[in-house]
C-alpha cells in the first residue's frame, strides 16, 4: 500500500469501514495510528522550538530598548559637544556635531518602531500556539480518539478471530455507530492536529515573512536618511581635514615655544649652580678685608683633660 499522510489513510480506513470489514483493515488502522503518533510527535518538537523563538524575540525586544535609551544618551552627548563647540567660534565642528545628533536620533527612532512591529508581529502568533488551553483541549481530543481506537481494534480482532461474523450482542445498527462515533472522535482529534500544523506551518511563515518586511524597512529608510546626509559628510570630512592642519600647526609653534623655555631655564639653572659653587657658604656674606683672604689655618690649643691638639680650618667672614 502506498505511504499516505494519517489524514489521507484515515480517509481510506473510514471508506472501509463504511462498506464492511476486510482482510486488511486492522492493520491499515493500526497504521493510521502510528503516523498521528508521529504528526503529534513532531508538533510537540515543533512546539518546543517555538518556546525558544519566544524567549529569544523577548531577549531581542528588551535588548533593542535598551539600544533605543543608550541611542538616546548618545544623542544628548552629542548635542552638548555642539553646544560647547559654539564657544570656539568653530562652526563646522559644531555643524557637525549637530547633524550627526539628527541622524542618530532618527536612526534610534526607526530602530524602536522596527523591534515594536518585530514584537508585534512574532510575540502574539507564538503565544497563541503555546497557550495552555489549547495544549488542554488537544490533550482531552486525544482521550476519546484513543479510546475509540482500542474499542475499534478489540472489534475488529473479534469480528477477525470470528470469520467475520457478528456477535449475537451486537446488532447491524450497534455496529455501523460505532463506526461512526470512532470516526468522529478521530476526524475531531486530527482537525485539532492539522489546525495546529497550520499554524505552526504557514501562518507563522508569514508572520515571519511580515518580520522580514518590517526589518527592510527599517534598513532601506535608514539607508536614505544616511544618504540624505553624504553630501555634507564628504564637506565636512574637506574641512576637518583642514581644521586637523591647522590645530597641528598651532600645537607645533606651542611645542617649539615649550623647548626654548626649557633650554633657557636649563641655562639659567646651570649659572645659577656655579654660581653656589664659587660663592661656597652663602648664608652670609662675607666681611672683612678680602685681600687677606677668607681663609687662616692653624692648631686650637685648649686646656682640657683627655684631649689632644686639633688641627682646623677658620673661615673668617
Amino acid at each position: 500500500m502506498p505511504d499516505f499522510t494519517p489524514m489521507s489513510l484515515f480517509q481510506e480506513v473510514s471508506s472501509e469501514l463504511l462498506q464492511g470489514p476486510s482482510p486488511g483493515v486492522l492493520g491499515r488502522v493500526q497504521k493510521c495510528r502510528q503516523g498521528v503518533s508521529a504528526l503529534e510527535e513532531s508538533l510537540e518538537t515543533d512546539l518546543q522550538v517555538l518556546s525558544r523563538i519566544r524567549k529569544s524575540v523577548r531577549s531581542i525586544y528588551t535588548s533593542g530598548l535598551s539600544f533605543v535609551e543608550a541611542q538616546e544618551s548618545f544623542v544628548e552627548a552629542l548635542q552638548a559637544l555642539g553646544s560647547n563647540q559654539l564657544s570656539t567660534n568653530n562652526h563646522e565642528l559644531t555643524t557637525g556635531f549637530l547633524n550627526l545628533s539628527v541622524l542618530s536620533r532618527e536612526l534610534g527612532a526607526l530602530f524602536s518602531n522596527m523591534i515594536h512591529n518585530l514584537n508585534s508581529i512574532l510575540s502574539f502568533p507564538v503565544d497563541s500556539l503555546l497557550r495552555g488551553d489549547l495544549k488542554d483541549g488537544r490533550m482531552e481530543l486525544r482521550k476519546q480518539a484513543d479510546k475509540s481506537w482500542k474499542e475499534c481494534e478489540i472489534r475488529m480482532t473479534k469480528k477477525a478471530r470470528s470469520g467475520g461474523s457478528r456477535a449475537e450482542s451486537d446488532s447491524a445498527e450497534d455496529a455501523d455507530k460505532e463506526k461512526k462515533l470512532f470516526q468522529l472522535h478521530l476526524c475531531e482529534y486530527l482537525l485539532r492536529l492539522g489546525e495546529l500544523q497550520v499554524k505552526q506551518g504557514p501562518d507563522f511563515l508569514e508572520c515571519l515573512i511580515k518580520a522580514f518586511h518590517a526589518q527592510r524597512n527599517f534598513f532601506q529608510d535608514g539607508l536614505n536618511a544616511t544618504q540624505s546626509l553624504l553630501p555634507f559628510i564628504e564637506k565636512l570630512s574637506s574641512s576637518l581635514h583642514t581644521i586637523h592642519q591647522t590645530q597641528d600647526d598651532d600645537l607645533k609653534q606651542l611645542s617649539d615655544v615649550r623647548d626654548n623655555l626649557q633650554k633657557q631655564l636649563q641655562i639659567e639653572n646651570k649659572e645659577d649652580l656655579l654660581n653656589r659653587k664659587d660663592s661656597g657658604y652663602s648664608l652670609h656674606q662675607h666681611q672683612g678685608d678680602k685681600q687677606h683672604g677668607t681663609e687662616k689655618s692653624g692648631f686650637l690649643y685648649k686646656k682640657s683633660e683627655g684631649c689632644v691638639p686639633v688641627s682646623i680650618t677658620l673661615l673668617i667672614l
